[in-house]
């Protein structure tokens, strides 16, 4: 683990400022995001390509990459860490379920690799306020207008039928609908379509 020269627990207690811990197995990844925090006032109080000998107290919230080093999600790590501290999951992909996977263990928000350093000290901060939300780029954006209701129906809960019945349109367009939401957003069953249209905010269960 590198720490940051010169600073320690006691330098950042009750001055209010935000102390991050960054995990990531890619050394340049971990320069660029510390500069980017630092610029932006937050207090990277440690660096490392894993999570092994982080003390939780060090930091009050932890960005974490996704895939360390794995062609795994690091799922126990979430859950591991959640427990101890506020964690915020960064990560390349934008696999609705990876979303899912990591709201579902406990991270406090989802970043996407690929969003500005803005967003990224953003959901920082939000994470540090206690506050959680998924902050991936949306994979619903590729939907068409009429595919985005079908799927809003599916996380609400709604059956097929009733979907269109709302809509105006056959059964039978819906499951077209249906299968090509499926394939734009690369999930495989209703659950796992339902649970990543939710950690999407597109619906709740009514």
């Amino acid at each position: 683990m590198i720490g940051r020269p010169g600073t320690s627990r006691a330098a950042t207690a009750g001055t209010g400022l935000v102390r991050v811990g960054l995990v990531d197995d890619h050394p340049v990844t971990l320069w660029g995001l510390r500069s980017a925090l630092e610029a932006a006032g937050l207090s990277v109080t440690a660096t490392a390509a894993d999570t092994a000998g982080l003390d939780p107290d060090g930091f009050d919230v932890l960005l974490l990459d996704l895939y360390l080093g794995s062609d795994l999600p690091c799922l126990d790590e979430i859950r591991h860490w959640s427990d101890r501290t506020r964690v915020v999951v960064m990560s390349a992909s934008e696999r609705p379920e990876d979303v899912a996977q990591t709201m579902a263990a406990g991270a406090r928000a989802y970043v996407h690799k690929g969003n500005s350093a803005e967003r990224y000290v953003s959901t920082v901060h939000a994470a540090a306020a206690g506050l959680a939300r998924a902050a991936a780029p949306d994979p619903a954006g590729k939907l068409s207008p009429r595919e985005r209701l079908v799927l809003t129906g599916i996380a609400g809960g709604r059956t097929h039928d009733q979907i269109a019945r709302q809509l105006g349109i056959s059964r039978h367009t819906v499951d077209t609908y249906v299968k090509r939401v499926r394939a734009k957003m690369n999930v495989g069953n209703k659950a796992e379509l339902t649970r990543a249209s939710m950690a999407l905010g597109l619906g709740r269960p009514g």
